[in-house]
């Protein structure tokens, strides 16, 4: 299942990205970096959230409604620990000096190494 994210510029202007952009989006965000997108640039990301709307088919200024929270659930374990996996891998491969390899979305088998000894 493809995610959509929203990369906040500030309080009330956002970008689009999909979960292939990510890993840049949140270099960007850690290190306070300017970064270019598919869909535009930024120079300082303030937030970045996933983008619920988006992976329903809804409007992107739709206000969900009492209504919708079971279509609401159904998507959001997808979007859980996911955003938390990929700043584990951002993060990991800046602390080896490996930042040429964010945004390409490559496996990094060390994390999973790590996780399997704990």
């Amino acid at each position: 299942m493809k995610k959509y994210f929203k990369v906040y510029l500030d309080y009330s202007r956002w970008l689009p990205i999909e979960d292939d952009e990510l890993e840049k989006a949140l270099y960007a965000f850690i290190t306070g970096k300017p970064t270019v997108f598919k869909m535009g640039a930024a120079t300082r990301i303030e937030s970045i959230i996933p983008d619920f709307n988006k992976s329903l088919g809804w409007n992107s200024d739709y206000r969900p409604t009492a209504d919708d929270q079971s279509d609401l659930e159904k998507v959001k374990p997808a979007y859980q620990g996911y955003l938390g996996r990929v700043k584990e891998k951002v993060q990991y491969l800046i602390s080896q000096g490996r930042t040429d390899l964010i945004g390409k979305n490559i496996e990094v088998p060390e994390l999973e190494t790590s996780k399997q000894l704990t």
